[in-house]
């Protein structure tokens, strides 16, 4: 419980720091070598309040060398369905802990680390979407 604790709240670190130097963390937009994609694996997670997260994980094609001293730009998707409604595809972003999807505006966030994800909407936690592990 204790270290559930400290990885949420080294996660909501994280997200404040996105949120003001967000410019910074933005994908930036390279030419990629390969153009297929394909699913990796579904996953549904199970939070408080029967709440249910299922993602499907989606591997993107493989970006073209970044720029020496520049990170490799990720080009996976998710797509999210929350609580079994329509699906939203996001794109990966650059994250220093865990895997980070967004939308293109940032205003629906879906962040996993190890069986645990926190879903964001509009820079804060979703308060619904609390506790949530994978199945």
């Amino acid at each position: 419980m204790k270290n559930t604790i400290i990885v949420f709240i080294v996660i909501i670190i994280v997200a404040l720091g996105v949120w003001v130097f967000g410019g910074y963390f933005k994908k930036p937009v390279l030419p990629v070598t390969d153009t297929s994609s394909h699913s990796l694996q579904t996953i549904t997670y199970s939070c408080d309040q029967k709440k249910t997260v299922t993602v499907t994980y989606i591997e993107g094609p493989e970006p073209a060398k970044p720029a020496p001293g520049e990170p490799p730009v990720p080009t996976g998707s998710a797509e999210v369905s929350l609580n079994g409604q329509a699906t939203s595809t996001l794109h990966q972003t650059i994250s220093a802990d865990g895997t980070r999807y967004a939308n293109e505006d940032e205003s629906f966030v879906f962040w996993s680390k190890g069986n645990q994800v926190i879903i964001m909407r509009n820079n804060a936690m979703d308060l619904e979407y609390r506790n949530c592990v994978a199945n």
